[in-house]
């Protein structure tokens, strides 16, 4: 019994052993929270500003001339109730005895209205009518005036001018073209001769639209 007192009072006085310290577990760095970008919200399409037209007291067409035109415009009138459709607006402007092109009838019509069902009046037309003729006249002016400069170089008035000259003058000149763009303008009016009738070749210019100083 001595022998396991002893021992009993060995284990009673011994110091308890420390306890071991667990490594602490390593925290893994979180990811960096990337920020997710606000989709930026569609850009509406801009709307092409409608085209100004000649106000009433611009107009200068007189009382007879309108109800001439006004007569042409009734026979447009398919249900009968005064007003044409602006799909037809083309056809009216011709049978009104003016020849606008097709982008000046599209800005024109779209700018009442991009619907071609819709339907308008004579007094919504003739204002329309007025505008575009006066575009037309002013450019029958510049034609004039470009073939009346174009003559001065004409010294024996035949009508006729070197391409070549012409050539040289639109590509280095004013409002310089590519070489391109004068074989365009100069197909089919050029001679054997290498001669060109500039009143075809400013002819020409006018119905596209393309007509430019030209500066000799």
């Amino acid at each position: 019994s001595s022998g396991i007192n002893a021992e009993y009072g060995n284990n009673r006085f011994k110091k308890p052993e420390p306890k071991k310290e667990e490594p602490a577990e390593k925290e893994e760095p979180k990811p960096a929270e990337v920020k997710k970008e606000e989709p930026k919200p569609a850009e509406e399409p801009k709307k092409a500003e409608a085209p100004v037209v000649l106000g009433a007291s611009d107009i200068d067409i007189d009382k007879e001339k309108q109800e001439e035109l006004n007569e042409i415009f009734s026979a447009y009138d398919m249900v009968g109730d005064g007003n044409i459709e602006l799909s037809q607006m083309g056809d009216v402007l011709r049978a009104c005895g003016i020849n606008p092109s097709t982008n000046q009838i599209t800005k024109y019509r779209d700018g009442v209205d991009p619907d071609p069902k819709q339907r308008i009046a004579f007094t919504r037309f003739l204002p329309i009518y007025a505008t575009i003729k006066k575009e037309l006249d002013a450019k029958n002016m510049r034609q004039e005036d470009y073939v009346g400069g174009l003559s001065e170089f004409d010294r024996d008035v035949t009508g006729l001018l070197y391409a070549a000259d012409l050539r040289a003058n639109l590509t280095r000149k004013g409002d310089k073209l590519l070489d391109e763009e004068v074989n365009q303008m100069f197909k089919g009016l050029e001679d054997e001769k290498g001669m060109i009738r500039y009143k075809d070749l400013v002819a020409k210019l006018h119905e596209e639209s393309k007509l430019l100083e030209l500066v000799m």
